[in-house]
């Protein structure tokens, strides 16, 4: 959890009309912090180009064979809402009623608007102040994975690659981009995509992807 509240404190917010990758300073400025989280747990062949993708390998500690995983995160947070100045809060122990974000605003997060709130019951939420976006799709995802990374580091494990990138893979045409300036291929035999979501979808969403070498030409799409 702390390391989550710590990354939704940058702000990341894309903005698809700047035609830039990454889309706005803020998703650069974060990669460098990750960049720097990553040496410090250990990871080797970490590099972070021009255009913020990140990648590091950790690599197996174990006499085994065993297969190459990827775990895939995106750094920017969507643009239809502001992600500056973000002011997480923790409700412990849901009890199933409404969570009044902002009192001022009338903002409520309601279980009446959204039911999947009572599926909660019980378990501690992470809320904001119902100003900006909390960031969880996809600095959920990345905790997820930089925090495995660093209470497993001595486990027995297969050589990992992670790759954090700034546009989103979403429905939305960024996703066209998203591969846009990766010129290098990586074919781990496993990948995972994590992403922010409902517990009934899959939260921290972990998919496997059909590896394959990925060559795109460098160009805005």
């Amino acid at each position: 959890v702390e390391r989550f509240l710590k990354y939704v404190s940058f702000d990341t917010q894309s903005n698809e009309e700047t035609r830039l990758t990454p889309s706005t300073p803020g998703q650069m400025v974060f990669a460098k912090y990750l960049k720097s989280e990553l040496e410090s747990l250990g990871l080797e062949e970490i590099t972070l180009d021009e255009y913020g993708y990140l990648f590091a390998t950790l690599p197996a500690n174990t006499e085994k064979e065993v297969p190459t995983i990827g775990f895939i995160a995106h750094m920017d947070t969507s643009p239809d809402m502001s992600g500056k100045d973000v002011t997480p809060r923790i409700v412990e122990n849901y009890n199933g009623s409404d969570i009044v974000l902002n009192a001022e605003d009338r903002v409520i997060l309601s279980p009446a608007q959204f039911p999947e709130l009572l599926a909660h019951k019980g378990e501690d939420l992470i809320v904001t102040n119902g100003k900006t976006l909390l960031g969880a799709d996809d600095k959920a995802g990345i905790a997820e994975i930089v925090e495995h990374r660093a209470a497993t580091a001595t486990a027995p494990c297969q050589a990992d690659v992670i790759f954090f990138h700034p546009p989103g893979i979403t429905l939305f045409p960024r996703v066209l981009r998203a591969t846009n300036h990766y010129r290098v291929g990586i074919a781990p035999e496993k990948q995972n995509a994590l992403r922010g979501g409902h517990l009934a979808k899959n939260t921290l969403l972990h998919r496997q992807v059909k590896p394959r070498v990925v060559r795109v030409r460098d160009e805005q799409a």
